[in-house]
């Protein structure tokens, strides 16, 4: 999917989507933020950025802290 980003539309709903569809309500944060990074590259309103870094890493610790 990496190489689709540059062209236009990825599978990302159809994966990734449909995951987070799967989850409902359930926390999923760390997933949710992958999808909303990505969807917005895809929506070309966000170029690739090691910064994103720190958004993954904030889902990640709300992750950590729903499992206990």
């Amino acid at each position: 999917m990496a190489g689709d980003l540059p062209e236009g539309p990825t599978e990302l709903d159809n994966y990734n989507g449909h995951l987070l569809e799967l989850a409902g309500d359930r926390d999923s944060p760390l997933k949710r933020a992958v999808y909303g990074l990505f969807k917005r590259v895809e929506e070309g309103g966000l170029e690739p950025n090691l910064a994103w870094l720190e958004e993954l890493d904030s889902a990640l610790n709300a992750t950590r802290s729903l499992s206990g």
